[in-house]
């Protein structure tokens, strides 16, 4: 076999370039203009996308979602929707680990597992939420954890004001326990709590589809406090009583 050693070089050359630029791509995305569906741009790679802004970039659109520090991992984008997975810098020797996504309230990051609920849909078991400037964490099951600590400080709250015995002896009085089973528990396993839709006012939530556990035991305590000082009272008017007999 005789060759050509510059004429293989060349070849060489130009296999290396074409991989390189992408130019060995076929064109095979049409929109009125023949177009490549993989593209290169400044170390970014695009699929479906002429314009990559971060290291892999699938889908066309990046709306108002879009940061600049998406870069160093996958964005996935339609339209004006995008998501993305990756590093967020946050200082010389610092990189977050990050999902972010939406660029309004009405976006969900939504977790759904597909083994039930359907060929079409699946079971969403959980969803991440902006409600103004923080987040909502949407669960359909148990969350399980070693302890549980909820936000109560004074820095976070405003328009406090103190809880009266009178409205708490009033709450009391139209709570209503009852004993229930979730309809979506297989296992009927039985519960003892609250319907959301049938509690008085003061506890109630706004869309009266959940309640704060600490809403009930701050209405329990303030309770307890008005009965003890009712208590007390009757033991002082039972001893001057005792006294003037």
């Amino acid at each position: 076999l005789v060759y050509n050693s510059k004429c293989l070089l060349f070849f060489e050359f130009s296999f290396i370039l074409s991989i390189l630029s992408f130019r060995g791509l076929p064109y095979d995305r049409y929109d009125g203009t023949w177009r490549r569906s993989i593209s290169l741009k400044l170390g970014n790679v695009g699929i479906g996308t002429t314009n990559p802004q971060s290291m892999l970039h699938i889908g066309d659109g990046l709306g108002s979602g879009y940061r600049p520090w998406m870069l160093r991992g996958t964005q996935v984008s339609a339209q004006t929707d995008n998501v993305f997975f990756g590093l967020k810098r946050e200082a010389v020797d610092r990189q977050d680990a990050v999902i972010a996504w939406g660029d309004n309230t009405d976006d969900v990051f939504r977790f759904i597992f597909v083994g039930v609920g359907g060929p079409d849909n699946g079971q969403e078991i959980m969803r991440l939420q902006a409600n103004g400037n923080v987040g909502d964490v949407r669960v359909t099951g148990d969350v399980y954890a070693m302890g549980q600590k909820l936000s109560s400080s004074r820095e976070l709250k405003e328009n406090i004001a103190e809880l009266s015995g009178k409205e708490a002896v009033e709450a009391l009085k139209n709570l209503n326990p009852v004993k229930f089973n979730f309809k979506a528990d297989s296992d009927k396993n039985l519960h003892i709590g609250f319907i959301a839709e049938d509690v008085p006012e003061l506890v109630a939530t706004s869309d009266r589809k959940t309640l704060s556990p600490m809403d009930i035991v701050a209405v329990l305590t303030q309770a307890l406090k008005e009965q003890q000082n009712t208590i007390s009272v009757l033991e002082k008017v039972k001893r001057l009583e005792a006294k003037t007999a």
